[in-house]
């Protein structure tokens, strides 16, 4: 899947997680994330710092992983890697 292709699926994915989770928590945890990847059953999401990468592997995993799951159509691994400038 291209770079573009990941990133719109998770602009999908950031718009039914708009949906689920408060304000507050959107802003401050998903709102800087971007699509970077999405190849074999891996979707790499794209974090600005370290400190949001570890809150949402261990907070927010299991809703992430069901709503790109759900966008996708299929089982998938979620991995958050720092990108420190958001591209």
């Amino acid at each position: 899947m291209t770079v573009r292709r990941a990133k719109e699926t998770w602009e999908a994915v950031l718009g039914q997680l708009q949906l689920q989770v408060t304000r507050p928590s959107y802003q401050t945890w998903l709102s800087g994330t971007v699509g970077v990847s999405y190849a074999g059953n891996e979707f790499v999401v794209g974090t600005p710092n370290p400190f949001v990468a570890e809150m949402l592997e261990q907070r927010m995993y299991a809703l992430i992983s069901q709503t790109v799951e759900r966008v996708v159509d299929g089982p998938v691994g979620i991995r958050f890697q720092v990108i420190p400038n958001g591209n």
